[in-house]
């Protein structure tokens, strides 16, 4: 390959890396940031002053303007959201705290120790030291460091080398149960404790919703293992099984079912698409839509548009590497109703059709 050749590619490659951020930033200028700062108002018989409201509190920026995130450095991706997957629970929509709560429902006689259990069980998933006190149903975790990303470092030395930066995160975690006097109902609160982010073991600013999306996490985990546990024992009582099958909604558009409730079909998703390599970049559960993209070929970076030799693009799916697939979510008279999109557009029954067989064993897998 000559000079000539390589220079377009390049500079293609990097085109595309340019675009590859999505719904990150918001739309529009940001002429708000060269406004010049004026003097503070002054009232007059004419204009009374209101108290100051910390409601509308604006909070003064400390640091180097330069090195503050406005504008454009600003994402407006929001927390995560904790989801009620579990048998009987609900969240606060709109809490600021990560909490989930928790009703016992039929044939559950003990709701403490299966809350405590699934508490525990997750936990120990994570590979860090922690501490349990039985008696007040409560378990710290000691600091520890999670990597987060590792990209290659640039150059061709470092090519060669192997070398790369390395992003990682590290925090400790405390979660309370505190339960009802006649022990039927409770609620579930994590806290991340002393968080911290490096990259390149260089200690950084943390991401904005940090703590939140970490703590939302832990807690939809804890969640989606209590519903699949209570799936388990309550499918091998009543010899039921949750069917995917090929429908249409009220409108006449061709979806996914299943025969449950919402919750259960929506808990259930996240393993379907794991398996079909469809990766979930954000989710709504109140709005009841999940956002994939598809990645059949493991998460591609710039470089990889240089590997000319590699000409496969399209998946088992039978769509290209990157579509980004959204699912609606929905419930009707005890049917789950799932409608994939692509760019806005719904998908034919013939798509859906060939996709049946690989979401089913997918499904299976869980049950």
């Amino acid at each position: 390959m000559n000079a000539k050749l390589i220079l377009p590619v390049c500079v293609a490659a990097l085109a595309l890396s340019a675009c590859s951020s999505q719904r990150n930033v918001a739309d529009g200028s940001f002429d708000y940031l060269d406004i010049e700062k004026q003097e503070v108002v002054k009232g007059t018989q004419e204009l009374v002053l209101q108290k100051p409201d910390n409601k509308y509190y604006i909070p003064e920026i400390h640091v180097d303007p330069e090195q503050a995130a406005l504008g454009e450095n600003v994402p407006i991706r929001p927390p995560m959201q904790v989801i009620a997957a579990a048998p009987g629970s609900r969240v606060e929509e709109g809490s600021r705290e990560s909490k989930i709560f928790f009703d016992a429902i039929e044939s559950i006689t003990n709701l403490e120790a299966g809350i405590w259990q699934h508490v525990v069980q997750v936990v120990e998933t994570l590979g860090a030291d922690y501490q349990v006190d039985e008696e007040e149903k409560r378990l710290v975790v000691a600091p520890f460091r999670q990597v987060v990303d590792s990209t290659r470092r640039s150059g061709i030395t470092n090519f060669i080398s192997r070398e790369r930066i390395v992003t990682e995160s590290e925090y400790g975690l405390e979660l309370d149960l505190n339960m009802a006097s006649h022990g039927r109902s409770g609620e579930l609160e994590a806290k991340v404790t002393a968080p911290k982010y490096f990259v390149d073991n260089e200690q950084q600013p943390l991401p904005m919703n940090f703590a939140r999306n970490i703590e939302a996490n832990l807690l939809n985990n804890i969640s989606i293992a209590m519903e699949r546990s209570y799936r388990v024992n309550r499918t091998a009582f009543a010899q039921q099984e949750v069917v995917l099958a090929i429908g249409a909604t009220k409108n006449g558009n061709a979806a996914f079912t299943m025969d449950t409730d919402f919750n259960s079909g929506w808990v259930l998703l996240p393993g379907i698409f794991s398996k079909n390599q469809l990766t979930v970049t954000d989710l709504n559960q109140s709005e009841g839509m999940y956002y994939t993209s598809y990645e059949p070929f493991g998460k591609r970076r710039w470089y990889h548009a240089l590997a000319f030799w590699n000409s496969s693009t399209t998946g088992p799916l039978g769509i290209e590497a990157g579509t980004e697939v959204n699912f609606s979510v929905d419930e009707v008279d005890g049917t789950v109703y799932i409608t994939p999109s692509i760019d806005g557009e719904l998908l034919s029954d013939e798509m859906l059709e060939s996709w049946l067989p690989m979401f089913a064993d997918a499904l299976s897998n869980q049950q």
